[in-house]
């Protein structure tokens, strides 16, 4: 059953993607300090609490530099992280559901560049159910978070915390929250854990 709706999921996605290019448009302000790059689960376009918003959230209280797409639009979210690190600064992502696997192939292609990434998180790795994720050493901090598994339709996007692979070299925390996969941005803490893993606080 959880490969069918996988499939079903990707399949709804490829068809999103193909018709309007990006499920929402581009967030963007170039901000201050370090620099943020996020890319959104393909469900934004009908969803209020996504990437998207905490992005902005994330930008007006703390100024700093943001730039969130949705899936289809990654390369977008991929070169303005280059354009940041070019420039000298911090550069760190956060990705949600199926956006979380295009931030893994980020992350890879930074660490083939040599370029590092100082935090990389996740919300519900989707991906992660059926696959393997060694993630790059060029990532220094590692936050992962997980909607309930309980009394949620989509229990099945969370993904597989076993599938992720870390290595000495980047710190990891990971954290179980209580409401469901789409109510993203009100899982409890989240704002705050955000700010934490991406040192914000201390720009």
């Amino acid at each position: 059953m959880m490969r069918q709706n996988m499939g079903r999921r990707f399949f709804l996605s490829g068809v999103l993607t193909s018709f309007i290019g990006c499920a929402s448009p581009q967030f963007f302000r170039q901000g201050r300090g370090r620099f943020v790059g996020g890319v959104d689960g393909f469900m934004d376009v009908i969803l209020d609490n996504d990437l998207h918003k905490l992005g902005e959230d994330i930008n007006r209280n703390y100024g700093v530099g943001v730039c969130v797409n949705s899936i289809g639009c990654e390369n977008a979210t991929l070169n303005r992280m280059r354009y940041a690190h070019a420039q000298g600064r911090k550069i760190s992502g956060m990705f949600f559901s199926m956006g979380c696997e295009k931030g893994y192939e980020i992350a890879r292609t930074f660490e083939q560049e040599r370029i590092p990434m100082e935090s990389m998180i996740w919300f519900d790795p989707t991906f992660t159910n059926d696959r393997e994720a060694v993630i790059p050493e060029n990532v220094g901090n590692m936050f992962v978070g997980f909607s309930t598994g309980s009394l949620d339709p989509m229990a099945w996007a969370r993904g597989n915390e076993k599938n992720i692979l870390v290595g000495s070299s980047t710190e990891y925390a990971s954290k179980e929250y209580a409401e469901n996969h789409c109510d993203f941005v009100n899982w409890g803490t989240v704002g705050e854990d955000v700010m934490s893993a991406l040192g914000i606080r201390n720009i």
